[in-house]
This record gives C-alpha cells, structure tokens and sequence, in this order.
C-alpha cells in the first residue's frame, strides 16, 4: 500500500469536528480502496419519530428525509 502513495496533503482545521466532517465528505467522494467503513454508512438504519402527530410513532427509516 505505501507504494501506491503518491501525494500526502495537510488540512489543517479549526476544531476536531470540523476535521471529522471533511474526512467523512473525503472518504465519500474518493472512495479509497482500503478505507471502507464511512462508505458503509449508508446501510444503517435510522430512528424516526414523528413530531406532528398527537401521538409521536417511533419507527425505522433507511433513508433520512425532511419531514
């Protein structure tokens, strides 16, 4: 894998979150060959509850919407 490295770039941030989401929008966008975890994300489900109701419903999701 070191052999295959052809450039090393530093970003430096303002605070550990915001490095957090950059490397998450990196990963997205180059999908690297051995970082695949943050690609997988996307296979998770997600609680919805619903806010408008009488009643709030607590139920899974697998897509986030803006409702």
């Amino acid at each position: 894998m070191v052999r295959r490295i052809r450039t090393v770039d530093c970003t430096i941030c303002g605070s550990e979150l915001e490095a957090l989401l950059l490397e998450s929008r990196l990963i997205k966008e180059h999908l690297p060959e051995y970082n695949i975890m943050q690609r997988r994300l996307r296979n998770f489900p997600f609680v919805k509850i619903t806010m408008r109701e009488d009643f709030p419903r607590i139920f899974v999701a697998w897509e986030i919407e803006s409702d």
